[in-house]
């Protein structure tokens, strides 16, 4: 644990940016967000319009990585790309799956996707073809080279998408949250520990469903807690924390907003745990603007209209930079709520919460 808080601790000042009025006290660090406007040359390659990328950061090489999702009514896609600070993204492979295995023809939309700082490695398990299989495989990507993990246990998860994966330092494992199979969302969850061996995790309560497209669960190292908002087939905001080794509810309303599909970032040298996006309604048209900041035991205004309307977009928090870091999304079909979104729902606007 000491080795990771040494790794996320590099933090360096971002560029400083238009002065804001200043935050209450107990919603920390003032940041402000902004897309990014690079101009890759005419032949670098982009990750394009895309619904629920995965983005994960890597301290050991201090770069976030985004790999998969799909276009409305597409495929997934096996590509992955690494962001340049100064210039953009830059592609390190097309068929990053597939090279290492067969089985990973296809690439894959909504897989869980987490740096694992036990084995230095990124992992990634299940997620679908968005079109056809949903999977319950393990990959490791070492370096820039993608392989197939086998995989022992007493309890193997099942085929998934919309799955989480969260560290803890504490457990010395990897959690692996939920997820939805077979049109059903999922309220269980798995440990894998260094050796690659699954077994069964504690859960809040079978009624607390584990599923979204979007990424709502994060841990919180200074209160030790693996944090969780539930996700259900309704809006919700109820949250979770798993601490002194025991599932506990820490708020059923944590936002004045219920919501599916949102995500959660935390920024562990800050204390700020942040909330973003989704939608309130079921059938995924009143998108949520804006982000929320934690207090206490539930999230408060933190920017009313930044980032735009959408819902699961890629998320991840650069420490080496001090930067979050978001891709993409899920827009409403004409477009109208952000301009990086087009009529088919989908998005490809990279934005980054930033530093005053």
């Amino acid at each position: 644990m000491a080795a990771l808080t040494r790794l996320v601790g590099l933090v360096a000042l971002a560029a400083s940016c238009v002065s804001k009025p200043a935050l209450p006290p107990d919603h920390g660090v003032a940041r402000s967000w902004h897309e990014r406007t690079d101009h890759p040359g005419p032949n670098d390659v982009q990750p394009g319009m895309l619904q629920v990328p995965r983005l994960v950061y890597d301290p050991r090489r201090q770069r976030v990585l985004l790999y998969g999702g799909h276009q409305l009514g597409a495929p997934a896609t096996d590509s992955m790309f690494e962001l340049d600070p100064e210039s953009g993204w830059k592609l390190v492979c097309t068929t990053c799956l597939e090279q290492a295995s067969p089985i990973g023809a296809g690439g894959r939309a909504s897989p869980a996707l987490v740096y694992d700082p036990l084995g230095d490695r990124v992992l990634l398990f299940g997620g679908d073809h968005f079109v056809t299989d949903v999977f319950n495989d393990l990959w490791a990507l070492s370096g820039d080279t993608w392989s197939l993990v086998p995989t022992t246990g007493t309890a193997i998860p099942t085929p998934r998408t919309f799955d989480q994966m969260v560290f803890d330092p504490t457990q010395q494992k990897l959690w692996l949250l939920g997820g939805y199979a077979m049109s059903n969302p999922r309220s269980d969850s798995y440990f894998l520990d260094a050796q690659n061996t699954w077994s069964k995790a504690p859960i809040p309560n079978m009624d607390v469903v584990i599923s979204s497209p979007g990424v709502d669960s994060v841990y919180d190292p200074q209160r030790d807690r693996v944090l969780l908002l539930e996700n259900a087939n309704v809006p919700s905001s109820e949250l979770w924390q798993y601490a002194a080794n025991e599932w506990q509810l820490v708020a059923a309303h944590a936002s004045a907003t219920d919501r599916q599909e949102a995500v959660m970032v935390h920024l562990p040298d800050y204390d700020q745990t942040f909330l973003i996006g989704g939608f309130r309604d079921m059938d995924d048209t009143d998108l949520i603007a804006g982000t929320e900041v934690l207090v206490g035991d539930h999230f408060e205004t933190f920017d009313a209209s930044l980032p735009p309307a959408r819902s699961a977009p890629g998320i991840a928090y650069d420490a080496s930079r001090d930067v979050v870091v978001m891709y993409g999304g899920h827009g409403l079909p004409d477009g109208t709520t952000a301009p990086d979104c087009n009529g088919n729902h989908d998005c490809q606007g990279t934005w980054e919460l930033r530093r005053d």
